[in-house]
């Protein structure tokens, strides 16, 4: 069924990537872990970002991360195509993807309009080229 899906997606002109999550994200059956996440949370010292850091699943720039930010992150359905129009619409940007698989930055560069001068560093990568990829992230902030 799924495959069936996909293939009608792209008959309409939609773009579809599988991402590689062991179960759903963003639904009703994940509140359970609502309190735990909390906990968690208040445990982890955060300081404020240096870098404009926006949240695609809130939509709105975070300035330090709160345990309700990221339940919300985690609860809420993400939208990415409007995510990246709120984003590019300010110019480029630099997407850096700090999930395990480089999904997001995948996902994220599949919305952006062609041509873009925005760019898209997944840190996380299942090739274990995370030395590297951190690497060029410090040196494009560098230069910024």
């Amino acid at each position: 069924p799924l495959s069936r899906a996909r293939a009608r997606l792209r008959e309409l002109g939609v773009d579809t990537h599988e991402l590689p999550l062991p179960h759903a994200f963003h639904v009703s059956s994940i509140d359970p872990l609502r309190i735990p996440l909390a906990a968690t949370a208040a445990g982890l010292v955060a300081g404020a970002a240096r870098q404009p850091v926006y949240s695609v699943g809130t939509r709105r720039l975070v300035t330090l991360p709160t345990a309700e930010h990221l339940w919300e992150a985690t609860r809420s359905r993400t939208d990415f195509p409007a995510a990246v129009r709120d984003l590019e619409a300010d110019g480029p940007c630099l997407y850096v993807d700090l999930g395990p698989s480089g999904s997001f930055a995948t996902a994220i560069k599949y919305n952006v309009p062609a041509p873009a001068a925005s760019e898209f560093l997944p840190v996380m990568t299942p090739f274990g080229q995370e030395r590297r990829a951190l690497e060029r992230l410090e040196a494009r902030l560098a230069a910024r």
